[in-house]
């Protein structure tokens, strides 16, 4: 039988695909899958695992336990970054940055307050970058800024009566000139208002003060010999505000808080005190400095026609107290 013209002639069999064609692409097939499972468990591992890393990590005393903040891919890098931390704060202080204070810093023991452990570890994080072309050593050290806490040991002026640090300076020799300095302010005020009528008899601290070493003292709170006496003599604090109750008078309320009329109408823009009503707020001082000084005069007086002699006992510059001078003298 003859075909018909144009029909394909070719045999059925040799459109089939031979079986060694079959068997490479059978190979090819097992190759594709085996590499996209060797891949995908890469990638689970990765991502169960993560890329080696130095994690700096702080001590959380209410989890008790050590949280990491920063990482970064060398040991190196991590202790690079906690020194960074250390110069800021030293550079941000008066004396620390300078050269004497400078060379104190690195031989007063800085460190942090809380416990900061640099550790390996393997974590899927995203390296700090940094912001204006910053190295990642700086983007560590923006981030543990507001973190750590640096301390450094210095010399604090302690209440041994309180058993408790007043405040602290980078040497003894700044911590006693700070005493004198805040003494002699007082003392020196109270000279001048006895005005040849009296004698100042002693001079010294309501409180019972030394100088001593202290370890660890907040780096921020290290002060200079000027902050030290605005410190100790109340002078950095805002006033406090006093409400007025029924029956007190500028007098009573002046009284409470060791000042004067004259300070009450400086801090109150010449309120009219005579008329003071109950609920009406004044601005006054706390009671006590934290460091109060304590002087003792004698001064005469003129009472009922006749000279007395007094023993007049001030805080800061105002009278406490007043006794004639043989009843201060009885024990």
């Amino acid at each position: 039988m003859s075909t018909t013209e144009g029909q394909d002639t070719t045999p059925t069999s040799a459109l089939l695909p031979t079986h060694d064609q079959v068997e490479r692409q059978l190979r090819r097939e097992r190759s594709l899958l085996v590499t996209a499972l060797v891949l995908a468990l890469a990638l689970l591992l990765l991502m169960r695992v993560g890329t080696r890393v130095w994690a700096i990590a702080v001590w959380d005393p209410v989890e008790r336990t050590f949280v990491e903040h920063v990482y970064l891919t060398q040991r190196a890098q991590a202790e690079e970054a906690k020194r960074l931390v250390l110069r800021r704060a030293q550079a941000t202080h008066p004396y620390y940055n300078t050269a004497d204070g400078a060379a104190l810093f690195g031989r007063a023991n800085p460190g942090f307050e809380q416990r900061v452990r640099v550790a390996p570890a393997r974590r899927m994080v995203v390296m700090p970058q940094g912001a204006s072309g910053s190295t990642p050593v700086v983007a560590a050290a923006d981030a543990l800024g507001g973190v750590l806490k640096p301390v450094v040991d210095a010399w604090a002026i302690y209440d041994l009566g309180t058993k408790r640090p007043i405040t602290a300076l980078p040497t003894k020799d700044q911590a006693d000139q700070a005493l004198h300095d805040r003494l002699a302010a007082v003392s020196a005020r109270v000279r001048a208002e006895l005005s040849g009528n009296g004698v100042l008899l002693s001079e010294g601290f309501l409180q019972k003060v030394e100088v001593r070493a202290v370890r660890g003292w907040p780096v921020a709170k290290v002060l200079t010999v000027p902050q030290a006496v605005a410190f100790l003599s109340g002078a950095g604090d805002s006033a406090m505000t006093h409400v007025v109750v029924q029956g007190e008078s500028a007098k009573s309320i002046a009284a409470k808080y060791n000042a004067r009329i004259e300070d009450l109408l400086t801090w109150n823009n010449g309120l009219d005190l005579a008329r003071l009503r109950a609920g009406d707020r004044l601005l006054v001082r706390r009671p006590e400095a934290p460091l109060t000084v304590l002087t003792v005069e004698r001064r005469t007086y003129r009472q009922d026609g006749q000279t007395v002699t007094m023993e007049v006992r001030r805080h800061d510059g105002v009278e406490t107290n007043r006794l004639p001078s043989e009843q201060a003298k009885q024990p």
